[in-house]
Parts: structure tokens; sequence; C-alpha cells
């Protein structure tokens, strides 16, 4: 079980944790629980206790004499001098959390935090799961033979794969065989699989492998050795399409145990987040676009997980291609800020959507924000591509852009205005709303059927399914009664608007 400063220190970039009080920061620390107002004493002592709505100085001291058993408690900023003091005298470790991510965000981040870490883990399923399709026994090994994975399904080995295996490595005398042979040399040269045949030695048997790679570099390869039946084209296609995936496995790897990199990443959390101005480290300059990616399943855990794995697989495509950019994931969305022109992040945005589904089996969408003609303008570029993910509609295709959504968009802002100043839900139809409500007749039907048909009186009585002499009958009452003259485009827009923003109104047409 990991401690909590080892929990907080393995937190993603912009979650946004502060440590306010660190008495028990070295102490084993269990996963993150929600608290149940009713029953807080059922928390467990080494949880992490989310203080969901637990608000003012009063109610969260209080709450902290409750559960004076527990390792730590994260409530929302800003925590008063008088509550942190409060934390320090039970000897709980508090933690405040940021608006950047939603409470279901913060809850996910910290179990992912807390979990073990079992990227070892799934090499060994990807090395399976090879074997199974390939029907042999596979291996994944880094460039200097040390054995890094490999597959239990019961295939036939020969005796040289059976000492790799057993000391983690493929033995000096095969390593110097592999080389003399050119074996490693067709490797690195090529990007499809190698048959590795023709050593005259007791036992050996046929094998096939491939080449690991990010770009230019060369993270590894991966090896299926014959068993019952010759390797055939099943195998040869299992290596390729495994390629991929144990190099994004490999560079997560590489970046947990890589300072420098994980540096990088929480500068760029801060940039995205609007936290800092600048990104120290990142190869990026000029107009920068930034592209969300998000799966939206539903299911937190996964769909953080899969942007985790989306911001790996951008990563891959920028060593491979030299592109100028870089990506991190927040949350449970990923975020890629790619350099130069708009239409080559367009682009990218399509290709990492398209590889991303087919890899991780699950809808993947981008959203493309406008371009931020410096770093400086990247937070309002991030929430803008956000916001783009956000009013996408079900049908939307893999890869959405601002301009495609302006509408929906400015929508949305002032449904956000309204919700903030709700005087500007009403005006103009508060009269129609009263009598409908009241006395069950429709001018609302009618006034929405009218603006939607863009004045067609026929069209819009097709709407109501009611006669066009009926439905001006009913225009020329609301023009009676209500003082709303339908022939000025100000009342039209203003009524529109406000039916737009009745509540329980569509989000987009």
């Amino acid at each position: 079980m990991p401690t909590l400063r080892s929990l907080v220190e393995r937190l993603p970039p912009g979650t946004g944790i502060e440590v306010l009080t660190a008495a028990g920061l070295d102490v084993p620390a269990g996963p993150p629980v929600i608290l149940d107002p009713g029953d807080p004493q059922a928390v467990d002592g080494r949880g992490i206790v989310l203080a969901v709505g637990v608000t003012g100085e009063g109610e969260q001291t209080r709450l902290l004499g409750r559960l004076a058993r527990t390792t730590a408690v994260v409530l929302r900023r800003p925590v008063s001098p008088a509550v942190v003091a409060a934390a320090a005298a039970t000897g709980i470790t508090l933690l405040a959390a940021g608006p950047e991510l939603p409470w279901g965000g913060l809850y996910t981040a910290l179990l992912g935090a807390a979990g073990p870490d079992d990227s070892a883990g799934d090499l060994f399923a990807l090395a399976n799961a090879v074997a199974a399709a390939a029907g042999a026994a596979t291996t994944i090994e880094d460039p200097h033979g040390k054995v890094l994975a490999y597959s239990d399904l019961g295939h036939r080995i020969d005796p040289p794969r059976r000492q790799a295996i057993l000391s983690r490595r493929v033995p000096e005398e095969w390593l110097r065989r592999l080389y003399d042979a050119g074996v490693f040399h067709r490797i690195r040269q090529s990007t499809e699989a190698v048959s590795v045949t023709g050593f005259d030695v007791r036992g050996y048997r046929g094998r096939l492998a491939i080449a690991v790679r990010a770009g230019d570099e060369v993270l590894g390869s991966i090896w299926v050795v014959e068993g019952e039946e010759p390797l055939g084209r099943e195998a040869r296609q299992a290596l390729q399409s495994a390629a991929e995936s144990v190099a994004l496995h490999l560079l997560r790897r590489r970046a947990e145990a890589d300072p420098e990199r994980r540096r990088r990443e929480e500068s760029l959390g801060r940039l995205l987040d609007g936290t800092s101005p600048e990104a120290p480290g990142l190869d990026l300059s000029g107009p920068v676009t930034v592209i969300a990616f998000g799966t939206g399943t539903g299911d937190a855990p996964a769909d953080a997980a899969a942007a985790r794995r989306i911001a790996d697989l951008v990563a891959l495509s920028g060593s491979a291609y030299r592109r100028r950019l870089a990506s991190t994931a927040l949350g449970l969305r990923a975020y890629a800020l790619v350099a130069g022109p708009r239409s080559r992040a367009c682009a990218l945005a399509g290709e990492i959507a398209d590889v991303a589904a087919r890899a991780f089996a699950v809808p993947v969408r981008a959203g493309v924000g406008q371009t931020a003609p410096a770093l400086t303008g990247v937070a309002a570029a991030r929430a803008e591509a956000d916001l783009v993910l956000d009013v996408a509609g079900p049908d939307a295709p893999a890869v959405v852009r601002v301009e495609d959504v302006r509408a929906r968009l400015t929508l949305h802002r002032l449904r956000g205005l309204a919700e903030r100043h709700p005087d500007l839900r009403q005006g103009l139809l508060d009269g129609l709303i009263e009598q409908d409500t009241a006395r069950g007749t429709a001018w609302l039907p009618t006034l929405r059927a009218y603006i939607e048909a863009f004045g067609d009186v026929p069209a819009a009585a097709a709407r109501v399914n009611v006669h066009p002499n009926t439905f001006r009958y009913r225009l020329r009452r609301i023009t009676e009664l209500f003082r709303l003259d339908l022939a000025d485009p100000d009342v039209r827009l203003v009524a529109a608007l406000e039916l737009r923003l009745l509540p329980g109104e569509r989000e987009a047409g």
C-alpha cells in the first residue's frame, strides 16, 4: 500500500491538489472514499475522505472532529486557517482541491494513484494476447535482451527460450549468435515481422520477431517461437497489431521512471489549466492548437485510463513523425498541443481518434479549439476545445472543430449566462407561459412553430397540426394579448432566445 506522500506525488499533472497539513504523509494510505454525511464513522481509518458538499468553517471543523482516525480529508478551496488548525490538532492530513476537476474526476485520479503499478501486468497480458492470436509462445524484450514479459498459455518452447524465461534475459551466447547472424540489424531495419531461422542447434525452433519502435528509436521487440504448427500469416499479423500497443506501454513505463518527463507533464498541466503562462522544456512556439480527446463512456475509471493511453499515443505519433507537439491527460480527457498550421492539428486529431478507437475498442472523439497565437492563449484554447466536446451531439463526427459548432457554443454560453442571471430568462414570454400553465392554452408551441418555420405559416401550422387559418388567428391573438410585434426582427430574435433558454429546452437543435 503506498504512503499518502507517494500517492499525492503520483497524481496526474493538473489535478490541483494542495497539501495544507502534513501530519500523516508518510503513513500507508487506503483508497479514496466519498463521504456519507449520515455515517461518517463508517470510513476506513486509512481512507482518503472526499468531503463532497461539506462547506462552511463550522461544518468542516465538526467533520474533522468526527473523522479523527482518518488519514486524510479533501476539502474544496478556499479553506480557512481555523479549519487547517483543526486538522493539524487532530493529526489529519488536510488536502485542498481546486476547481480543476469535479469530485468524480478527482475520485478517479486518487483511485488510479492509489492502485498498484500495473504496467508490468499489462505487458504480460499483451504477451498472452499475442500468443493466443499467433498460436505460439511469446516474449517481449528490451533492446538489450532483457525479458520484460512472456506468455504462459502452455505453448511449446525450445531450450533457448526456456533459459531466457528462467533468467529473465536472453543468454549472452544467443545474443552473440543473433548479432553475428545480422538478426538484430534486420529487425531494426524492417517494419514487419522478420523470420529468424537457420540455427543448427539441437532443439532450436524457428521464430518471428518484430521491432517495437517510436519513430527511429527501437524500444524493444516481440518474439514468437514456433510450436506444434509452423508460424504463418496469423502470427505475422498478431505481431504487427501488437507492436504499437507494446510501444505505448513501454513509453508509459519510461515516462513514469523519468523525472524530467514528469516535470514536463506537470508544466504542461499548469499551462493548460491557466495557472502558468509558460511551459519550460516544451518545444512549442508560435501558433498552437489545442485538441481535446474524450471517450465519454460514462465509466470514469475507464475514461481516465483511456485518456492516459490516448496521451501516450499522441506522444508516440510526435516521436515517430518528428512533429512539434506535447500531450498529457487531465482527469477524463487527453490533450494535445500542436505547433504550426491549424490544418496539421486537424489532421492529427483525425489520425489519433481513428487509431485510438480501433486500439482501445471505444468511441473516441476529438474537439479542436481555435488556434492560440502564443502559449499565453493555451488555457483559453483548452477551455474552448473542452466546450466543443461538451456540445457535440451523439451523431457528431470523430473530429469536431469549433467552427462546426459555433451556434451550439453560443447557445451553451448563453445558457451559462442565464443560469448566473435568471432575469435573462424573463421578459417577452412571461404572459404566454402563465396562460399555458394556468389555462392549458398552446401559445408557446404556436410561437415556437412560427419561429422555427421562419414565418412560413403553412409549414408552422403543420408542425402543430392545425389549419393555417387557425394558426393565423392564434398569431393575431398573441400579438394582441401579449403585445408581441412579430414583424419586429429584434422581438423575434429575443423571443427565439428566450424559447431556447427555457428550462428543459433541448441543448441544441
